[in-house]
This record gives structure tokens, sequence and C-alpha cells, in this order.
């Protein structure tokens, strides 16, 4: 995961993760959560 942050703050690429992990999904700036089809943004850091 530091070497993943480490390219998006160094190179400015934007990254998408998939996860069920919560400790990883609470690195992201921004976090979106999939119920009954619907996307809905839940939060971030």
């Amino acid at each position: 995961m530091e070497m993943l942050r480490a390219i998006h703050e160094k190179m400015g690429k934007t990254l998408v993760i998939i996860t069920h992990d919560n400790r990883v999904a609470g690195m992201a700036d921004r976090r979106f959560s999939i119920v009954d089809g619907v996307l809905t943004e839940v939060g971030g850091r």
C-alpha cells in the first residue's frame, strides 16, 4: 500500500482499489459503497 500511495503522491496518478478490508479503505481520500446496485460516496480521510 505504501508503494501505491507513493505513486499517487509523487506521480499524481489516480488509483482505484476495490477492497473489503476497512484498514485499506481507511487510507483512501474518497470512499464509495455499492448497496442494492446504487453507488454512494461514504467518506474518506
